[in-house]
């Protein structure tokens, strides 16, 4: 216990104990002081309702004034380290507890309780506060593993969003400085724009037209490789605001719609980019033409079906990582759906203007 409340003293520097004072929360400390006093009255030899009702009103007072108290210290608790701080809770529990004892001895002077039963009590708050503190203790490193491997995913997928096109990006540049180094010079400067991107904290939030310029800047350099195969039209509204978004969370959707819908299509096709606002939420929509493999290939129908069968799991890839991402940094708050009509693929995304609150 000791071990797991160091390691927490090292980074962690939330709250030790939550905000006692909700009524959810207070209706549970009144269920708690109740039961407390129930265990109090089952060890007295002399079981009477009036030892019931008096000890019941000892626990609740002795909960209600620990959580008053607590309440007020909790911006203390944030700010020293964790075991001081646990050594303060019982010292807060140990002195409530004397403090309510002497309190009710005066406002039941008629029959105070016998102070041989003070050491008990204590003993009792103790118990209470150091199971509760283990189990806050336990749950505050659980948040802390589960925030580790969340990061770690989000890192991940974004990284895994952008693998193929760098190999591209190099034979474009290659080819253009004996031909066009003026270009060439455009399109390392887009290449280094969209890698300096990747190579930001996980999980970072952008301005929406920082992302957007992103996005033109990813679709030049295809439009180099693909020519005049790859249209691109945009339709962005206009907004007073100063929306946000997650770093690399629309270039990955236009790289899905360049990847599986225009580039296997020998003449090419065009993507719909549009972008809309609502009250509080963004829409990006996003369509793209569906390559006819069996067009493409002939009377092979064995080529055609594997490739097909291959495209779609990629492309069903792609999507469900950036909903992983969307569920990570927005929860239900954000919408990413696709389907297939006709034969046009549309992508839908939804999501909140600012960021959710970390």
């Amino acid at each position: 216990m000791i071990t797991k409340i160091k390691e927490l003293a090292v980074s962690d520097k939330r709250l030790l104990l939550p905000n006692l004072l909700t009524p959810r929360m207070l209706f549970f400390l009144v269920v708690v002081g109740l039961l407390l006093g129930l265990f109090g009255w089952a060890l007295n030899i002399d079981m009477t309702w009036h030892h019931f009702v008096y000890t019941s009103l000892f626990a609740l007072w002795v909960v209600l004034v620990f959580s008053i108290v607590t309440q007020a210290l909790r911006s203390f608790f944030a700010r020293t380290p964790i075991l001081f701080s646990v050594i303060c809770v019982f010292a807060v529990g140990i002195v409530t507890t004397g403090y309510v004892h002497y309190f009710m001895n005066m406002v039941f002077s008629n029959e105070p309780s016998p102070d041989y039963l003070l050491p008990r009590r204590i003993a009792i708050v103790i118990l209470c506060l150091g199971v509760y503190l283990r189990y806050t203790v336990l749950r505050q490193l659980l948040l802390r593993q589960e925030e580790s491997e969340l990061h770690s995913k989000i890192q991940a997928l974004q990284s895994r969003i952008r693998p193929h096109f760098l190999f591209n990006s190099m034979n474009i540049i290659a080819s253009l400085i004996p031909s066009d180094p003026e270009t060439a010079e455009q399109v390392v400067e887009d290449l280094s724009e969209l890698f300096r991107a990747s190579l930001q904290e996980e999980g970072s939030f952008v301005r929406l037209e920082d992302e957007l310029d992103l996005c033109r800047r990813y679709v030049r350099i295809e439009g180099l490789r693909l020519g005049e195969r790859l249209i691109m039209n945009w339709t962005i509204s206009e907004t007073k605001e100063s929306p946000k978004i997650p770093l690399l969370l629309l270039q990955p959707l236009l790289e899905n719609a360049i990847y599986h819908g225009v580039q296997p299509i020998p003449e090419g096709g065009t993507i719909e980019f549009t972008l809309e606002y609502f009250d509080e939420d963004m829409q990006i929509t996003i369509t793209n033409p569906v390559p006819q493999f069996n067009s493409i290939y002939g009377s092979d129908d064995h080529m055609a079906r594997n490739d097909s069968k291959s495209a779609s799991k990629s492309n069903n890839l792609a999507i469900a990582n950036i909903r992983t991402r969307l569920e990570v940094l927005y929860g239900a708050k954000a919408q990413l759906k696709a389907s297939l009509q006709g034969n046009v693929f549309l992508t839908k995304l939804r999501c909140p203007k600012v960021p959710l609150a970390q």
